[in-house]
């Protein structure tokens, strides 16, 4: 039973992996241990892959992949999580690679990665 359900998440990560803008880690790919790095200190939470959202249409995708998977979702912005709730033991929406800031003369968009420096 296990194993099937492993199979199962195993084929929604590399359908949502062709999908995405960004790309998918898991913990066989170089650079996992770096993205799943929180600032403080280890949690002890490996999830089963980060997605490294580059757009809004990845983060629907991820959502999508995470359901139909039965797994849990959590979301990584681009600061420090010091308590490391941004890391579950399912998927991870990473969403450092969006930190476009736009700011027009009575609005502003923050991306969700967005940090400090980047508004300033």
């Amino acid at each position: 039973m296990l194993e099937t359900i492993t199979r199962d998440i195993d084929a929604v990560l590399r359908r949502l992996s062709g999908q995405l803008e960004g790309r998918v880690s898991t913990q066989a790919d170089e650079g996992y241990r770096a993205a799943c790095a929180i600032w403080a200190k280890p949690v002890g939470r490996r999830p089963r892959a980060i997605v490294h959202c580059r757009e809004a249409r990845d983060i629907q995708f991820a959502i999508a992949a995470a359901r139909s998977a039965g797994i849990p979702l959590s979301v990584r912005g681009g600061g420090h999580d010091w308590a490391g709730r941004a890391l579950c033991d399912g998927i991870v929406l990473d969403l450092g690679g969006m930190r476009d800031v736009v700011v027009n003369a009575d609005i502003a968009w923050v991306s969700g990665g967005t940090r400090a420096s980047d508004l300033l």
